[in-house]
This record gives structure tokens, C-alpha cells and sequence, in this order.
């Protein structure tokens, strides 16, 4: 599988695999919307077979993510992850470039080639994982690939119009 930043004819695939995976942000539903975030989406190129049994690549998963320093990274922590002003600090004064990773649609094998390459790039990855919702494979994946969770956040959801416990779940390199 092949790791890279996605391009504008992606967009449908992308487009296509959130349908797939039931996302329910608002940015992920409008296209003009996912066009201003193609610079900070990853999508994963894989082989997949036909009904013809033949193998063609195609993406096959995307994540989106966001770095210290982006336009709107304290905008994204404040106002839509809704994290407590202590974390906030810590990530806009990051001892060294931090990777916030957002949402993304795909399977898992797919999602340990993302790790593996944005691992490749950061030197501090951030998550969030729902506790309420279907918490134990996700998290349970995130550990797998070295991420530490610690305390839990309740904020309102504005997707969802109600209110998540959530965790974040940090890696940071050696």
C-alpha cells in the first residue's frame, strides 16, 4: 500500500469511503468543504479485486489531520474539539511540531500504513476516541501502535447535538 497526500481526484473516493464509514461531520458531507482540506488528507492506495478478479489500485482509506502551526489549528482545539484550556496550551507551545489526527475512513490495515507514515513525519501524534460510541477497536488500535490514553473529556458534539466523553491518546517519538 501506498501512503500520499491526497489530490482533487481523489475527492469522489474520498467522498465515497466517508459515506462507507457513517461520518457525520459536517466538512466531510459538503465538497467544496473537503477541497480546502485535500492539503492535510492522506489517503491510502491499495489493490482491491474486481468481480472480474482482476487487481487495480485504488484509494482505499483517508485520514485527515491537522499540524501546530496550520491556519485554524487553535480554532479546531478550541472551538470544535472543545478541549480544556490546559491541553490547549501544551499544543500550541509544543516542544516539537505536533500532528493532530482528525477523522478518517478506512480499514485497518489501512490506518497502520497512515500511522506508520505520519510516525514517519512527527514527532508527536495526538487522537481523540470516543468512549461512548464504539471505543474498544479504535482505541484498542491506537494502543497497538504505541499511543498512551489518559483522562476523559466530555464536550458537546455538535455532529451528533448531544454530549461525548471522549480520550486523547498520545505518541510521541523516542
Amino acid at each position: 500500500m501506498e501512503v500520499r497526500t491526497a489530490t482533487s481526484k481523489d475527492l469522489d473516493r474520498i467522498m465515497e469511503l466517508g459515506e462507507e464509514f457513517g461520518h457525520r461531520m459536517l466538512y466531510q458531507k459538503d465538497r467544496k468543504l473537503m477541497e480546502g482540506y485535500l492539503s492535510r488528507i492522506l489517503v491510502v492506495v491499495g489493490k482491491r479485486n474486481s468481480y472480474l478478479w482482476v487487481q487495480y489500485p485504488e484509494v482505499v482509506g483517508y485520514y485527515h489531520y491537522i499540524v501546530s502551526g496550520d491556519s485554524g489549528f487553535e480554532e479546531m482545539l478550541r472551538c470544535y474539539r472543545q478541549l480544556p484550556e490546559e491541553l490547549i496550551t501544551e499544543a500550541l507551545h509544543p516542544e516539537r511540531e505536533l500532528c493532530v489526527v482528525m477523522q478518517g475512513g478506512c480499514h485497518r490495515d489501512a490506518f497502520k500504513e497512515v500511522i506508520a507514515y505520519l510516525k514517519g513525519r512527527y514527532s508527536e501524534i495526538w487522537c481523540w476516541n470516543s468512549v461512548t460510541g464504539r471505543p474498544s477497536s479504535k482505541i484498542a488500535g491506537y494502543k497497538e501502535l504505541g499511543f498512551v490514553y489518559g483522562e476523559k473529556y466530555t464536550f458537546f458534539n455538535c455532529s451528533k447535538g448531544d454530549y461525548s466523553v471522549y480520550q486523547i491518546g498520545r505518541w510521541k517519538s523516542t
